[in-house]
């Protein structure tokens, strides 16, 4: 893990960077815990996108944040659900499906492409 500049202005950068890839060490490896919680939790957000968006009439583009989000399967998880649920409520709503723009941010340093 490279942290460059992050680490000497703020040392705490290093504790929270992710490893990234695929090896024995990396977050990719080691996030079954993490998955099992989005797991239990989906009926949750599938609930609070519905509600989100249960007062709008018709909506041409959405934009979905994940602040916070690190490499592997995780990230994309939780991303997937909404996007289906807004599609799946446009279909109940005879509505067009609206361009949908998901932002994944997380610390610089965290190599997403590693």
């Amino acid at each position: 893990m490279e942290t460059g500049e992050d680490s000497s202005k703020y040392p705490y950068v290093s504790a929270l960077c992710m490893n990234g890839g695929d090896g024995d060490k990396s977050y990719s490896a080691n996030s079954l815990i993490m998955r099992r919680v989005l797991s239990i939790t989906k009926p949750v957000l599938v609930k609070n996108t519905k509600e989100m968006f249960a007062n709008l009439d018709f909506l041409e583009s959405v934009k979905v944040a994940d602040f916070g989000c690190s490499s592997g399967q995780n990230t994309f998880l939780v991303m997937s659900e909404i996007v289906d649920t807004i599609n799946l409520l446009c279909q109940e709503r005879n509505q067009k499906q609206p361009e949908i723009e998901c932002c994944l941010n997380d610390l610089p340093s965290n190599n997403h492409r590693s």
